[in-house]
């Protein structure tokens, strides 16, 4: 997640909110160049796990928008682990939303 312009206190407080939805949030406007918002909202799930972007796009997407992910993560080292959660089998069986073993329910973040 880029979060461009942010200070690190603002950032903190986006981040943080965003590392409970584990991935899953909802576009409104799924088509920026539209002038108005085009078709349904769409909920959308992003990587939970490393290995599941390959290093070969983040290295493009780095180039392209001028950032580190190495130097992200060192930064935003103080939100704590960064979960390792496995993507949905399907949108007919999303499987679990917290951990990928144990109980299955919402864990406080505990900085790393």
């Amino acid at each position: 997640m880029i979060a461009p312009n942010l200070s690190r206190e603002e950032e903190t407080k986006f981040l943080g909110g965003l590392l409970t939805t584990w991935g899953k949030t909802w576009h409104t406007w799924p088509d920026p160049k539209t002038a108005l918002p085009m078709g349904e909202p769409l909920l959308m799930w992003s990587a939970t796990k490393d290995g599941q972007v390959s290093e070969k796009l983040l290295e493009i997407r780095d180039r392209e928008f001028k950032v580190s992910t190495t130097a992200m993560r060192r930064q935003r080292a103080h939100l704590g682990p960064i979960p390792q959660i496995d993507a949905p089998k399907s949108i007919h069986t999303i499987g679990r939303q917290w951990t990928n073993e144990g109980s299955d329910k919402p864990q406080p973040r505990t900085a790393g």
